[in-house]
């Protein structure tokens, strides 16, 4: 499930709560029994919505394992949420003494909204961050592929390891808080280092 997507369902208990408090205040104003009874059910329904949401926050799901390969390749994964200058295979050169294989996925960025209405923005943007990073990576000698990916960077590194038997994750992100929080919840979540480049049109 992406970040939107989470954060769509989560407003889920917000509306169900001021409904509620809605038919709370009309019956509290008219007196109907049918309005006290609407305001209960959408009541409890919003505190078990809250319930649930904190529940699903403190068990964040484990990230996919990445079957190892043994060819002594030294293998990096890469989440480029803007396109990648030199610091990003300088980085990757100077943590592996063994042949490199990059693989580039761009999350693709925009909201649902901008999906459902067929804007095509934020995808042709993030294969632009893939051509670019990639190309970066190969005229440093580095093997590289890519494609964009999902619109949440986790679920887009999490895709990732599926298929591609990741030795380090580099996120190439801003220098914003939002991003150094991402940061920080992908070294508790991943296995293998994590680290950061700055994207070239910060």
């Amino acid at each position: 499930m992406d970040r939107e997507t989470k954060v769509e369902l989560a407003a889920i208990p917000l509306v169900l709560g001021v409904l509620g408090a809605i038919f709370l205040v009309y019956a509290a104003a008219v007196g109907g029994l049918w309005a006290w009874i609407v305001a209960g059910v959408l009541i409890v329904a919003a505190v078990a919505a809250i319930a649930y949401w904190a529940s699903k926050a403190k068990a964040s799901p484990p990230a996919p394992p990445a079957a190892k390969a043994r060819d002594g390749v030294h293998r990096v994964l890469v989440i480029a949420d803007g396109p990648c200058g030199p610091e990003l295979p300088a980085l990757i050169s100077d943590h592996a003494d063994a042949p490199i294989e990059a693989r580039v996925l761009a999350p693709r960025g925009g909201s649902r909204l901008s999906v459902w209405t067929g804007d095509e923005d934020a995808y042709r943007d993030a294969a632009a961050h893939v051509d670019e990073t990639v190309s970066a990576l190969v005229a440093a000698g580095i093997k590289a592929t890519g494609e964009v990916g999902a619109a949440d960077p986790l679920q887009t590194a999490d895709d990732g390891l599926r298929e591609f038997p990741a030795d380090e994750i580099v996120f190439a992100v801003t220098t914003d808080e939002e991003d150094r929080d991402l940061l920080a919840r992908a070294a508790e979540r991943y296995a293998v280092p994590v680290s950061a480049v700055p994207t070239t049109s910060t």
